[in-house]
């Protein structure tokens, strides 16, 4: 914790070089939910609610199938979730669609034992101007404790 100077140098088109520096604050508390807190029992909009569409709820084009459960259902359940933030229709990075097409594969090999969920950055799904491109990813156990997607697949 505590307030740390960032040091940039660069060597720029045509030789030339730059620089440049920074102050960030970096604090153990967020806005977030924090390693090892229990998730929220969220509702988020789902396909079956009334007058809720499949192109509020998924900018994909085609969109996936996995709006069909709420983070609330899935805790209930004490089933294992994957939850995909993301807005691959807009998306304007290289990741959203690769993205997808990952969690459609996962989903196929592992989709009888955990939820996958994915929920779109806005509602309806929209545009997010000047927010962060990259797609999130949360998965949860039956604990309902955070943890790293990658680091909990399992092997094999």
């Amino acid at each position: 914790m505590g307030v740390y100077k960032l040091l940039v140098t660069a060597t720029l088109p045509g030789g030339r070089s730059g620089a440049g520096s920074i102050s960030v604050r970096v604090s153990d508390k967020g806005p977030g939910v924090p390693i090892g807190a229990h998730a929220p029992a969220v509702r988020q909009p789902i396909l079956g609610d009334p007058g809720v569409t499949i192109a509020q709820v998924d900018s994909g084009n085609p969109p996936d199938t996995w709006h069909n459960a709420t983070v609330a259902d899935g805790l209930a359940q004490h089933k294992p979730m994957v939850l995909y933030f993301g807005e691959p229709g807009f998306c304007k990075s290289r990741t959203c669609g690769p993205t997808v097409q990952i969690l459609q594969q996962f989903a196929k090999s592992y989709g009888d034992r955990l939820l996958v969920e994915h929920i779109e950055d806005h509602f309806p799904a929209g545009p997010d101007e000047g927010a962060k491109d990259d797609p999130g990813f949360h998965r949860l156990r039956a604990g309902h404790r955070p943890l790293d997607l990658l680091q909990s697949m399992p092997r094999g």
